[in-house]
């Protein structure tokens, strides 16, 4: 789900996703032994059973900045017409391959460091919603933004 509200510099667009809505637990963990979301979006801690915390998101955010960039999920093997092996497939690629950049697809070195990080396979060295707010890229795009 996207919202864009206002225009030109002040324009902001809020995006929202509300395939997977549970409250976390104490510790912020959800450990229900089910697996929630959209499987291109999952993260590796999830689909190795770990259950969900907030890196799940920061992983979703990673996923979709880099679909907005090269046009594609990071891990697809949509190629595969198979069900059952492209889900194995992808459940694979996802917990133990690297994402394949496009180099000429990214401008800006920054925002491909900034989702690498995003994607990084193991959630204790996974940037935090804040550490990602701090990070030197988003504050030089909340100062454009803002007109600075």
């Amino acid at each position: 789900m996207a919202r864009y509200t206002g225009y030109g510099p002040s324009a902001e667009i809020k995006l929202g996703d509300f395939g997977l809505c549970a409250p976390l637990a104490t510790g912020g963990v959800i450990q229900d032994g089910m697996m929630h979301g959209t499987i291109t979006y999952v993260s590796p801690e999830v689909l190795r059973g770990q259950g969900y915390g907030h890196g799940v998101d920061v992983w979703a955010l990673g996923v979709v900045l880099f679909e907005a960039v090269e046009g594609s999920v990071p891990f697809d093997t949509s190629e595969d017409n198979w069900e059952c092996k492209r889900f194995h497939g992808l459940v694979e690629d996802i917990c133990s391959k690297d994402a394949a950049y496009d180099a000429a697809k990214w401008p800006d070195s920054e925002l491909r460091r900034v989702t690498q990080a995003m994607l990084d396979k193991n959630v204790a060295t996974r940037p935090s919603a804040q550490e990602l707010a701090d990070d030197p890229w988003a504050q030089a795009v909340q100062a454009r933004a803002a007109g600075a």
